[in-house]
């Protein structure tokens, strides 16, 4: 295989884990939360964090560099076109992950602590999980605009 095709079939195989990834967790998730059982929450909490740390992580290191290499070996402008917007929403998504991650360890703790009726630990949970759904949702918008820049080259 052509190294640039090998490049560009691990650039969208990793697009598609971290958004796959992604989509999933947050429906494990919410499906734990609407049965309202601690104990799947728990669980539930606990298959997020191996995702993150299996399938999401590698995903979101191999992105830019697949990428930036791609740049480079195809001569591509960083600054120029549609890559630049590409990048910036790129590096709002890593930020949401960041904070992302840090909230799901959180609501691992929290959950397990719920699981052992700890009141106070079930209503930290409740509330953390509110943020961590709006930061869901703008992630996916995000990643849905990333997708479009990076399918289209910026020519809706």
């Amino acid at each position: 295989m052509h190294p640039v095709l090998l490049l560009k079939t691990v650039h969208l195989l990793a697009a598609s884990v971290f958004f796959g990834v992604s989509l999933a967790n947050g429906l494990l998730k919410t499906a734990a939360d609407r049965n309202g059982d601690w104990l799947r929450r728990d669980w539930a909490m606990q298959q997020v964090l191996l995702n993150n740390r299996l399938f999401m992580l590698p995903a979101a290191l191999l992105l830019p560099a697949t990428g930036l290499v791609q740049a480079v070996v195809g001569e591509h402008s960083l600054t120029q076109g549609w890559l630049p917007p590409a990048i910036l929403l790129y590096a709002i998504l890593v930020a949401i992950l960041a904070w992302s991650f840090r909230a799901e360890s959180a609501l691992a703790r929290l959950a397990h602590s719920a699981a052992a009726d700890d009141a106070q630990a079930q209503a930290e949970y409740i509330s953390l999980s509110r943020r961590w759904s709006i930061a869901g949702l703008i992630a996916t918008v995000t990643m849905i605009a990333v997708f479009l820049l990076m399918v289209t080259r910026g020519s809706l």
